[in-house]
């Protein structure tokens, strides 16, 4: 038997811990190089036969490419216009064939599914068998609503004639009127100004729809219902009017601190510099004051999937009540083995991908839901005011000198809102699944960029300093509550390609940056956001049959992903969305 020693001349390859080999076990290691050899030579074969299977069942007009990736195996197929004319090859053909057996298979399931749900007899005493069932509900799980169909004249969508969402954006089952439980939470976005380097004004916009709309399925599905709260900077109020159309209660606010009452010397002079726009980022505090008892205060390129009761549950409701129980039982923390404390006032994510092992996290600024308080726009412009931020990029900078530093958004509510709700007001904050709440599909292993030094003892290792981190850059989307649309990019920009580091021809920031997530799960989310648009523009159309609203999808840029509202690759080839001003004044209708 070979003993491996667990001394100092283990070594780490690839963030996997090896042995060197020692003279007393040279044998077995020319044994063990010959199996590996015997392996590569059967890998080889393997692959050369799916080659040529590929190339018989496929024809020779398409080629496979294969980009192995951060564990991930991601296949597109692209067709090679230029050295091959694209005909209707028998191989075509039996494919046809094949599909067309596909669509006549998932129809009779449908109906078998509709005949046991119409059905009085109970399911399980149904003359199917169990592995008919199973397949049946497997089946039934996975089929998706038929898409929009492209009229190949015209080249616009038709709509349908439902009445209700498309059935893959509402999980869950819809809830009554009567079974709501007559409590209502706030959701505020806040807008410095109508647009930035990122996105135009017109992007903006459609991203709040977007918001609203997803804000509106998911309570379809909660016993909650919801208002909606647009907190503008004056400089913003140009954007106020479409916001105000679609259901937005409109809130006109000052940032609560003037940068030139800062006491603290450095944050006074440099915080105007913090990414996106400084000390103005803090008119987000006034969520706090809203009315409602539950606020959920997000960035505006985001979106809701899932309905979050069990968050509201445990804010609202006492640790010791029947519903508080219920509720924390069911949270999906990021360290499920840590207490909660006896009164949750908010629930949070930490942006792990922005830092290295051992290090504090800033709060993720993009996510937040919180109890009703506004002595939490009190304090926390207290701690502003004082100004104790040390600058540099050691344990002891940022605020209080505590390590809040360094970061993104450290100056501003990134950094600001971490140091709060751990050292003003200690364990009175919980921090989410960053997979399953405010899901931006990072990578949050230290491995990559950003912030990454090679580095063999943390390389590999969970940047949230636990010994178990969920990937999730391939996190199932049925699983998922949001998403936050910044590693994978803007959907209004239109990005279908995915690169290195990003740089797709070479220019920053045209890509889904391959080295920090996976570019399949990132289109999927981009392609639920579209996905959400068309489902608002199919209930706006049938509310009030205006045909401008076919001129915002009638692109046919990547289809699958976009549903029609890119023409190319790029923001320039983004189709805003269309509606005359009479029809924009009825989408608050839709919400009634």
């Amino acid at each position: 038997m070979v003993r491996l020693r667990t001394s100092p001349r283990s070594k780490y390859l690839n963030g996997q811990q090896y042995f060197p080999s020692s003279p007393s076990n040279s044998s077995g290691i020319r044994k063990r190089k010959f199996e590996l050899k015997s392996l590569r030579f059967l890998l080889s074969s393997l692959c050369l036969v799916g080659v040529y299977a590929q190339f018989f069942f496929t024809g020779n007009d398409r080629f496979a490419t294969y980009d192995l990736h951060n564990d991930g195996l991601s296949k597109s197929r692209e067709l090679n216009d230029k050295k091959h004319k694209i005909v209707d090859s028998p191989n075509k053909q039996r494919k046809s064939t094949q599909t067309q057996l596909q669509r006549n298979q998932s129809q009779a399931v449908a109906e078998t599914v509709a005949e046991i749900l119409n059905s009085t007899t109970p399911f399980h005493q149904s003359n199917k068998s169990n592995a008919q069932l199973e397949t049946i509900l497997t089946l039934a799980k996975e089929a998706q609503p038929p898409q929009p169909i492209l009229d190949k004249k015209t080249n616009n969508s038709s709509f349908s004639s439902l009445q209700q969402p498309a059935e893959h954006l509402l999980p869950l089952p819809i809830v009554s009127k009567s079974r709501k439980n007559g409590k209502r939470v706030g959701y505020a976005i806040s807008l410095i100004k109508c647009g930035d380097f990122q996105s135009s004004a017109a992007g903006l916009i459609d991203a709040s729809l977007v918001l609203r709309h997803s804000v509106h399925l998911t309570h379809m599905q909660s016993k909650y219902d919801y208002k909606m709260y647009a907190i503008l900077h004056r400089q913003a109020t140009k954007c106020s009017k479409v916001l105000e159309d679609s259901g937005f209660e409109i809130v006109i606010a000052d940032p609560p601190v003037n940068a030139t009452d800062i006491r603290g010397e450095y944050l006074r002079t440099h915080i105007h510099k913090e990414w996106c726009c400084g000390a103005q980022e803090f008119v987000k505090l006034y969520a706090y004051t809203l009315p409602e008892p539950v606020i959920v205060h997000v960035d505006i390129d985001f979106a809701f999937l899932r309905p979050m009761d069990d968050l509201f549950d445990a804010i609202i409701y006492d640790k010791d009540s029947i519903e508080g129980r219920q509720a924390r039982s069911n949270l999906l923390v990021e360290r499920p083995h840590e207490p909660l404390p006896d009164t949750i006032d908010a629930f949070v994510t930490r942006d792990w991908p922005q830092v290295m092992p051992g290090r504090k996290a800033l709060y993720q600024a993009g996510f937040l839901v919180a109890r009703h308080d506004p002595s939490v726009l009190k304090d926390a412009v207290d701690v502003i005011l004082e100004g104790n931020y040390t600058p540099g990029y050691g344990r002891d900078t940022g605020w209080g000198s505590a390590g809040y530093g360094i970061a993104v958004g450290a100056m501003a509510m990134q950094g600001l809102m971490a140091y709060f709700y751990d050292m003003i007001r200690p364990k009175t904050a919980v921090e989410l699944n960053q997979c399953r709440f405010n899901h931006m599909g990072m990578d949050v292993r230290y491995r990559n960029h950003p912030n990454f030094r090679m580095n063999k003892k943390t390389y590999g290792k969970c940047r949230n300093n636990g010994d178990y981190c969920e990937d999730c850059m391939v996190t199932e989307i049925q699983q998922i509550y949001n998403v936050h649309y910044t590693q994978c990019r803007k959907p209004w920009n239109c990005i279908g390609v995915g690169a290195p580091d990003g740089r797709y021809r070479g220019k920053k920031a045209s890509a889904i940056d391959t080295n920090a997530g996976n570019f399949t799960h990132c289109m999927e989310l981009t392609s639920r956001w579209h996905a959400l648009r068309s489902d608002l523009e199919n209930q706006l159309y049938n509310l009030t049959k205006d045909e401008t609203i076919l001129e915002g999808r009638n692109a046919n840029y990547k289809l699958e992903y976009f549903k029609g509202h890119c023409r190319d690759e790029g923001g320039k080839n983004y189709l805003n969305f269309k509606a005359s001003d009479e029809s924009m004044k009825r989408i608050a209708d839709l919400y009634k």
